[in-house]
């Protein structure tokens, strides 16, 4: 029997369970990385054996200590371990597979819950979350090349705001291919201009999307060629109204198979007015738009309208479901329902038909087409998520609630109702779930089995204001609803957000889409604690579970691990390879000479985190430095004794720096334990030719951080933290700014100090080495690199790809 510390990697951030159980339980849960010796001298033989599989959690009653039952979820390899020996139930779920011998089982999955990091979509880091609800909707599944589309804004190193729209696409093997460009960003942080997909029955495929309020800049339109989805070009867009002062959320619609139209909101010159307007088009033979004249379908007079993804009708029509705001947009009030008929210019209701001519006016949309009364009850709402079912059905679903403003974190209702097919009477309001407030997003869908089924942000522990847990609550064949289950867990530094359904996706694999938010100042971009700008990753859903979809290890992993006699775990190879992608689309990687990951998740990768992952110098680890686990967390880094340890790179600027130059020249690493130390995070071996030229002390006993950036002056800047990201760059011989530290993205300090020399030694991680002053730190690091320049731009987002790195390999909370 072994006494082992067992995470649940459903909850990263919860604290683990202490269980004593048979040593080779013991030892499966180790090899998955669900679990860490609970005496570090058992490690290394519960580690031996070979990596197993970490996916497909699955939920059994585990026999631990003295014959106690414990309900557990553990990856299905461990499970099949375990009720091998007799030691695990199901619940629920029949067992099924055998376990392959090491080093990686492959059992056959189990249906199962969904896991916290399985359905990845991109390995990249989107740095723009797509706007549920009030945009079209930018997933889709097509029968003809039985894939799945998805479209994202994210970061671009080839262009020149740094982002741009791309297209992912996923077969029904779950292999993922792209990305492929659709469109560069037109402002860089515009978090509204996230690209809509459309697929015209010509066979060609449609993206638009363009910017939130910026005057004088239309949308922006791309086609793809028949049946050719992986190159995309410009097309002209609608030429602007007079009177347009700028156009936002489109929703793009093919009427039939020449005709359509692009539904948006447009703001006019004349000031304080945001109103909803149709540009209808026509296909031509090669597959460009020819624009007809706008037309205003709702004008409010004043204030701003939010209007939904339109249906298309049987009889032609476009239904709308909008919303009413005041221009601040401190309060969103009302859901209007009509039938627009773009040839008639006219909106009918579909409660009392009456023929409405465009433009409709607030009070004739109050008087006609609304469905709630929040306006004269002092309630308030946001837009609505609707579908039409197979039987003409029609079902909304919409916020209301008395809190009024957007940001505060509130309890906000969301209802429903019903308009049966051939009635003109709604069903009564009922409460089926609660959001936080009205930017969390929902989405109603018919689900795949036929029953109406609603996604939706959940309040989670870590969160009070739009990300959360996201859930699901589902539709009983009496109509009732039951209660509603969490399908992923919020962690302490990222939530959920954008609920979106896959048009199409019950003819496929993937039904549902949504993005991972950070919250912290550890990950968003620019300093913004907008979860649009700070987005992470997408994920996707197939029915109640994950999709799990397959992405290649990055070449750089490849050619690494080729020089190790033991290969790592499936788990850390794809983290690790994630964060080295992300830090290629940035153009990170490559203005890097040498990166190095110095930490992973198990116990007998050592050797892993020790490669160069852009040459062949791995690091050098003399007697001092040991592979230990984080303190209170699961993962490993290596350590130093304070006393000889230090990590050698091998890196000698003056002889191998490529990028790293007298006048141009950086570091970056991340500092995994907090603490005031003497000693450097980054020094030059000691020699007693020349002064140490390169040199970071992160957090020194008189909490400032101090640096060198091949010079012989030390600056100092206030800081009272050791962990995070800390990148010190050197951009120019000398003047302003040419010497910066940062933390997590925030500058720390600048100095002037002219460049006057480069280290003419190996460079070292963890203290200066023997004959420094401060030879060894107790230091634990992580993604250390050595390169060129860093543009502004990307320091923050770096601080991104790191954090979720430490996440994912249990370095940090």
């Amino acid at each position: 029997m072994k006494k082992i510390l067992l995470f649940d990697n459903r909850f990263p951030d919860r604290k683990p369970h202490r269980l004593t159980v048979a040593d080779e339980v013991a030892s499966a849960c180790v090899r998955a990385g669900v679990a860490a010796a609970a005496d570090p001298a058992e490690a290394g033989a519960l580690a031996a054996g070979g990596a197993l599989d970490p996916g497909m959690l699955t939920e059994v009653v585990l026999q631990h200590g003295t014959g106690q039952l414990a309900r557990v979820f553990l990856p299905y390899s461990v499970v099949l371990v375990a009720a091998g020996l007799g030691l695990a139930a199901s619940i629920g779920t029949p067992l099924t597979g055998v376990v392959t011998p090491t080093p990686t089982p492959t059992p056959t999955p189990a249906p199962g819950p969904v896991t916290a990091f399985d359905g990845m979509w991109a390995d990249k880091i989107a740095s723009v979350g797509w706007y549920s609800q009030a945009t079209g909707r930018n997933a889709l599944y097509d029968g003809t090349s039985d894939k799945t589309y998805m479209a994202l804004e994210e970061v671009d190193a080839s262009s020149s705001t740094l982002r741009s729209s791309h297209l992912y696409a996923v077969d029904n093997t779950g292999t993922r291919t792209g990305p492929f460009k659709l469109f560069d960003s037109t402002l860089t942080d515009d978090d509204h201009g996230v690209p809509e997909l459309k697929l015209g029955p010509n066979r060609r495929m449609y993206s638009s999307g363009g910017v939130h309020s910026a005057a004088g800049v239309p949308m922006i339109f791309a086609m793809s060629g028949v049946d050719n989805f992986t190159s995309f070009t410009a097309i002209t867009g609608p030429t602007p109204a007079t009177d347009a002062s700028a156009y936002a959320y489109s929703h793009m619609v093919f009427r039939t198979s020449t005709a359509g139209n692009v539904i948006r909101r447009k703001e006019t010159t004349a000031g304080n007015n945001m109103v909803l307007v149709d540009t209808p088009f026509t296909v031509n033979p090669d597959g460009t738009l020819s624009w007809g004249t706008e037309v205003v379908i709702v004008n409010f007079g004043g204030g701003r309208v939010y209007a939904s993804d339109p249906i298309l009708l049987p009889n032609g029509k476009l239904r709308l479901a909008y919303t009413y705001a005041d221009y601040p947009d401190t309060l969103r009030q009302d859901i209007f329902v009509g039938d627009y008929d773009p040839a008639a210019g006219t909106v009918t209701s579909p409660f009392n038909g009456t023929v409405l001519n465009c433009p409709v006016s607030l009070t004739g949309s109050r008087n006609n087409l609304r469905i709630t009364r929040q306006q004269e009850n002092n309630l308030y709402g946001g837009l609505a998520a609707h579908v039409l079912d197979a039987a003409g059905n029609y079902h909304v679903a919409y916020l209301e609630s008395a809190a009024a403003n957007s940001t505060a974190a509130a309890s906000m209702p969301i209802m429903y109702r019903m308009l049966p097919a051939g009635s003109q009477t709604l069903t009564a309001a009922v409460q089926i779930a609660t959001t936080i407030q009205r930017y969390s997003t929902y989405e109603l869908r018919i689900g795949k089995n036929g029953a109406l089924e609603l996604d939706f942000i959940s309040l989670s522990p870590f969160f009070a204001s739009r990300v959360g847990d996201y859930s699901r609550v589902k539709q009983a064949g009496d109509g009732s609803w039951g209660a509603a289950t969490v399908m992923r867990a919020a962690g302490s530094y990222a939530g959920f957000d954008r609920a979106q359904t896959v048009q199409n996706g019950n003819a496929g694999p993937i039904q549902a889409i949504f993005c991972e938010c950070s919250y912290s100042d550890n990950g968003n971009t620019g300093g913004s604690n907008n979860p649009t700008v700070g987005t992470l990753r997408a994920y996707a859903l197939s029915g109640d579970s994950a999709a799990t979809i397959k992405t290649a290890t990055d070449p750089a992993l490849t050619t690494a691990t080729q020089r190790l006699a033991t290969q790592p775990s499936a788990l850390s190879l794809r983290v690790a390879s994630q964060a080295v992608e992300a830090y290629r689309a940035l153009g990170f990687l490559a203005t890097r000479d040498a990166m190095w990951l110095q930490a992973s998740r198990l116990p007998a990768e050592a050797d892993f985190a020790r490669l160069d992952l852009i040459g062949t110098r791995d690091l050098t680890m003399n007697s001092g430095m040991s592979f230990a686990q984080v303190s209170g967390k699961a993962g490993y880094a290596w350590l130093g004794d304070g006393v000889t340890g230090v990590q050698d790179t091998g890196f000698n600027p003056s002889t191998m720096g490529v990028n790293f130059t007298l006048n141009v020249a950086s570091c970056s690493f991340d500092v995994l334990t907090e603490g005031q130390r003497a000693a450097a995070a980054v020094s030059r071996t000691f020699s007693s030719a020349g002064q140490n030229t390169f040199l970071v002390v992160p957090r020194t006993t008189s909490d400032t951080a101090t640096a060198r950036a091949n010079d012989a002056t030390t600056s100092s800047s206030a800081n009272t933290s050791a962990l995070g990201t800390f990148i010190l760059r050197r951009k120019a011989a000398s003047g302003t700014s040419a010497k910066r530290i940062t933390r997590n993205g925030v500058s720390v300090g600048t100095n002037t100090t002219a460049a006057t020399a480069v280290p003419t030694t190996n460079m070292l991680f963890g203290g200066g080495g023997s004959g420094d002053s401060n030879p060894s730190g107790t230091y634990q690091l992580a993604l250390g690199t050595f390169g060129g320049d860093v543009p502004d731009a990307i320091y923050p987002i770096i601080g991104q790809i790191n954090y979720r790195f430490k996440q994912e390999m249990g370095l940090t909370a």
